[in-house]
């Protein structure tokens, strides 16, 4: 809201010292137009050629007198606009000196206050600098870590290092200082020590129990090969009998019979148990596959994971030297832009402090708050923008 105070800068009135020893504060502008008799005397008529009027279309020497006042006034004023132009030849003579002289002095400051500011983005820089120098010792410490955790046997679930009991997150891994971390790993060795014992004792197990099979079925097959010598000893002495009667013969064939179907018997008994070994083993070794697959696959997807750990702390290290550029951007365009809002708030204020006549009569008072809105609104535009720049 602009205040009714006399708190403007006029620098068209001068001071002068009247007759009467007082004080007096003369304007140039209003003293050039008024001292032309024209507009002097035209200034007096004004209040009376207000109160003109034309009394409908049949009062002709109202309308005459009101055209000839209208056509005096119009010439008043073309006179007065003219002795105004000449005035204001001046003003732009020292409005256009005023702007050169601002230029000059400001050159001298810009040059300045450039080179302070070159100063300081070198300083600046140099922290930016050493800033990422230090995030990017940290991260490769902290990669190291991850693989060394990973090399020695931990899981990685998206959180936390893990073995046996053993656990650990990844912001207590980057906080470690390297003896805490290095005591850390001791203990990670040692699970890791055990696991790879007790894989080792189970593969030792394994070719145990294979040993144990191999020779179970070794010896198995030699006790077959002797049965099969004892029936093919028998058949030899049952065929050298055979001549001596029917009789025998027909005893022989009979305990031949019988020796076969004992010996079919026990060769299928044989078969269906060698069968029974295999799928035995079969299933056995499928199972060791199929574990072996697992944990190829486990292996895998640990890998996997760190490998994709890698490219998120790439991306998001590339993602914040990105934002760190736009913000040093931003901060020289507000920097560049700083002059102008502070020329801009100047008018602002200025406009602020303007005095806006009280006027005596309605006409006039209808101008003044037509001009303290304007006045108002100027003022609003200005904030408006300023804060968009």
């Amino acid at each position: 809201m602009l205040k009714k105070k006399w708190t403007n800068y006029q620098p068209h009135k001068i001071i002068a010292m009247s007759q009467t020893n007082e004080l007096q504060v003369i304007d140039p502008i209003e003293t050039s137009l008024v001292k032309q008799s024209e507009i002097g005397d035209m200034l007096i008529k004004l209040p009376t050629y207000k109160e003109m009027v034309v009394n409908g279309i049949d009062d002709k020497l109202g309308y005459k007198a009101a055209d000839e006042a209208r056509k005096e006034i119009k010439k008043v004023r073309v006179l007065t606009s003219k002795i105004a132009e000449c005035g204001r030849q001046e003003a732009v003579r020292i409005q256009k000196a005023w702007i050169a002289k601002e230029k000059e002095i400001n050159s001298q400051f810009e040059e300045v206050e450039a080179h302070l500011q070159a100063e300081t983005d070198k300083v600046d820089a140099e922290k930016e600098r050493i800033r990422q120098e230090a995030e990017r010792v940290a991260q490769e410490r902290l990669n190291a870590r991850c693989k060394e955790l990973i090399d020695c046997g931990c899981a990685f679930d998206g959180s936390n290092y893990s073995i046996n009991e053993l656990t650990i997150s990844m912001p207590i891994i980057k906080d470690m200082d390297n003896e805490r971390f290095s005591a850390f790993m001791v203990q990670v060795k040692e699970q890791y020590a055990i696991i790879l014992k007790a894989e080792a004792d189970r593969k030792e197990a394994e070719r145990i129990e294979a040993e144990r099979i191999a020779t179970e079925k070794k010896a198995e097959e030699e006790r077959l090969q002797k049965e099969r010598e004892e029936l093919e000893r028998q058949r030899r002495e049952f065929e050298e009998q055979q001549a001596k009667s029917k009789a025998e013969q027909e005893r022989i064939a009979a305990e031949q019979k019988a020796a076969q179907d004992k010996i079919d018997a026990e060769n299928k008994r044989i078969a269906d148990e060698r069968a029974a070994a295999e799928r035995s083993e079969a299933e056995r070794i499928a199972a060791i596959a199929r574990e072996k697959e697992l944990e190829e696959a486990r292996v895998k997807a640990v890998e996997d994971e760190r490998l994709r750990m890698i490219e998120e702390q790439k991306a998001e290290e590339a993602r914040k030297m990105q934002e760190a550029e736009a913000a040093k951007i931003e901060a020289t365009r507000q920097a560049a832009l700083a002059p102008d809002k502070e020329k801009l708030m100047v008018l602002f204020k200025s406009i602020s402090e303007l005095t806006i006549p009280e006027c005596a009569t309605e006409e006039g008072m209808k101008v003044s708050t037509g001009v303290q809105g304007l006045l108002t609104k100027v003022q609003d535009y200005i904030l408006k923008n300023v804060k968009s720049l």
